[in-house]
């Protein structure tokens, strides 16, 4: 599989920070979790709830909304999926108490369903779900987007958690991964990708005991997923065996590290102030910062870190951007927001619709990079454009104006994951 210069730097990240980590680097996989983000109410593709033992035998479907309070951010738990990505849910195990059989609505929202969504029941109360997600562009990320996401939800009658991954790739070396780990209740819950090759995975404690899972596939699946549970002993070893029984992968139990290590560095070089905004609340002044990464736009702020547009800025469309807010009161409101982004060489006036009818104009700017005829613009949005606590994202499209006052592109400015 080609590369790019960013996949290499992520791979060598996570060999790099990885502990425990059995497969190899080119089986590079990178969390969704934007929960170091102090305050920012933003909906977080990675997820996770608890509820209390006695309410196990109720539906989740109606905590999902405590899984954002979890993390440190208010407002709902997500967008609805999409109804092209809807799929029956489940039924729940016919074995032990009733498990959630839902799962994390916003996550179908951020990456929808390319392919079957299939479960697999390792225990009586605990089960997995998995399916091949296509991350949707107006979700940007603080790193570079693949175009196909490994995706789970993991759920027992207590916990449930989730996340989506750039598609991990499997030499012949390391046929599998794992890509979560959990222990709830003391018990080890973890689940993975797998080579098509791949049948079965044992866990085995270091007393010899073992413990089956279960391997599965679905339409639109490049490789396997997989689900296990047994007792958290260190030192428990995962064993993945192919149709004849021979044993072709051995992994230790760990999953990697965060997104931390993974996040792409703001570049030395190459920068265009967009804008100046007022912190607000303990946060400083500062100034958002639009860099060429690998062929993609990205803006970098010290309030927010990176934030990087998952399409390459040469193709289509002939703009794109995002809202972001700033200027936090001592009361805690966020009291103003900014439109940004980039746009194509024909591109010199972009038009943002506001909600309550109305519009803001931007002209755009030449962004001076190297071998690139990139724009940049940005304007400043009237107070309440846009409430995160109600809106996961912002609802705000955008006009693309050539010189001759034509529209020439639409778009719905996308908001950071």
């Amino acid at each position: 599989m080609n590369t790019n210069p960013i996949e290499e730097r992520l791979r060598d990240a996570l060999a790099a920070h990885a502990e425990s980590f059995s497969a190899s680097p080119d089986a590079w996989t990178r969390i969704r979790d934007r929960s170091s983000r102090r305050s920012r109410p933003r909906w977080m593709r990675h997820a996770q709830f608890l509820i209390p033992a006695a309410a196990a035998v109720t539906v989740v479907a109606v905590a999902l909304g405590a899984a954002a309070l979890a993390h440190g951010f208010s407002g709902r738990a997500g967008p609805a999926a999409p109804a092209a990505s809807a799929t029956p849910t489940p039924a729940p195990s016919r074995i032990g108490r009733h498990l959630p059989t839902a799962w994390d609505s916003g996550m179908l929202a951020t990456d929808p369903s390319a392919s079957a969504i299939i479960s697999l029941d390792v225990a009586a109360d605990a089960r997995n779900w998995f399916w091949i997600g296509t991350p949707r562009p107006q979700y940007w990320l603080p790193f570079i987007e693949t175009s196909r996401d490994f995706c789970y939800w993991a759920a027992t009658a207590i916990r449930g958690s989730g996340a989506c991954w750039p598609m991990p790739v499997l030499p012949p070396s390391h046929l599998a991964v794992v890509l979560h780990s959990d222990n709830p209740a003391g018990s080890l819950s973890l689940s993975g990708a797998a080579a098509p090759e791949v049948t079965s995975v044992t866990s085995v404690l270091p007393d010899g005991r073992t413990f089956a899972g279960k391997v599965g596939t679905g339409h639109g699946f490049p490789l396997k997923a997989w689900a296990v549970n047994s007792p958290a002993v260190k030192g428990t070893r995962l064993v993945f065996r192919d149709a004849a029984g021979h044993v072709v992968a051995s992994l230790s139990t760990a999953a990697p590290r965060g997104p931390d290590a993974l996040t792409v560095s703001r570049p030395r070089t190459g920068g265009v102030t967009v804008f100046r905004y007022t912190g607000g609340k303990g946060n400083p002044d500062g100034s958002m910062t639009g860099y060429l990464v690998d062929g993609h736009a990205g803006f970098w702020s010290p309030m927010w870190g990176a934030e990087i547009s998952p399409l390459p800025a040469a193709g289509p469309p002939v703009i794109a951007g995002l809202a972001d807010l700033f200027d936090l009161s001592a009361g805690g409101a966020w009291q103003a927001s900014e439109a940004f982004g980039y746009a194509h060489a024909n591109v010199t006036k972009v038009v943002v619709q506001l909600p309550g009818g109305g519009t803001v104009t931007a002209a755009t700017v030449a962004a001076g990079w190297p071998g690139s005829d990139l724009r940049l613009w940005a304007v400043a949005l009237p107070a309440g454009s846009w409430n995160p606590v109600q809106d996961a994202t912002p609802r705000l499209p955008a006009t693309a104006y050539d010189a001759a006052g034509h529209a020439i592109g639409h778009v719905q400015l996308g908001g950071v994951n």
